[in-house]
């Protein structure tokens, strides 16, 4: 179990995705049927998933604007604005994915990271990335949730973020070396020391200490914390 203080808890744990190959899907995007080959992934029911957005930036260019949609359909369930004065912006449909989906920009394909997934969100959804000076790109991922008969997933994995400290701008990423809390939209007043305690089920607990400096453009960036 890991602590960040202010009262962060997250004893989460994180399925590490399958990547498989899927039969060609049919998808009807402005008015034309094409044939598509998307990225699959299947994680239990409870856990978190890594959706990759599998885009190359142009050599000479970088995305100003990334939108998550569910299938063909027209409007998007996510967006994360890189665009001058909202950079690194998030905003998440209600509705589809609420405060549990953060993008992760810095990630080799960057990810669409989704907590404590449900059947609802076995969906194939498209990620479309607009360019300053380059067209649009568009890629495809094929979400599989599988629910497991007679047990459910070990540990009951949970997270909670204080709101009037964190809220739905912290994420709890265990698979990372080493574990990091990954916060969005910074600012001032997440300058502060921060301390990680993580316990052990037959070990002694262990502390780590971060300090966060918020240097420029409060709000329109992210922070990674470290963990032990």
């Amino acid at each position: 179990m890991a602590w960040w203080e202010v009262h962060f808890t997250s004893p989460v744990a994180a399925v590490a995705p399958i990547a498989s190959a899927d039969p060609q899907i049919a998808a009807t995007t402005s008015g034309a049927t094409i044939a598509i080959v998307p990225i699959v992934r299947d994680v239990v029911l409870g856990y978190n998933a890594s959706l990759p957005c599998d885009i190359r930036s142009p050599s000479h260019d970088s995305p100003t604007l990334t939108l998550w949609y569910i299938g063909s359909e027209e409007t998007p369930v996510y967006s994360y604005d890189e665009r001058p004065g909202s950079r690194g912006s998030q905003w998440s449909e209600p509705a589809v994915f609420g405060s549990r989906a953060v993008y992760l920009p810095q990630e080799h394909p960057p990810v669409l990271f989704l907590t404590q997934v449900s059947t609802q969100d076995s969906k194939l959804y498209r990620c479309r990335v607009d360019f300053a000076d380059s067209n649009s790109q568009v890629a495809w991922v094929k979400l599989n949730v599988i629910a497991v008969l007679g047990r459910r997933p070990a540990g009951e994995p949970h997270m909670w973020s204080e709101p009037a400290v964190f809220g739905s701008r912290a994420v709890y990423l265990p698979q990372e070396h080493p574990p990091v809390l990954f916060l969005t939209q910074v600012s001032t007043q997440d300058s502060k020391l921060y301390r990680c305690r993580v316990d052990f089920a037959d070990s002694n607990s262990q502390v780590a200490w971060v300090k966060l400096n918020v240097i420029d453009n409060p709000g329109t960036c992210f922070a990674v914390l470290a963990d032990i």
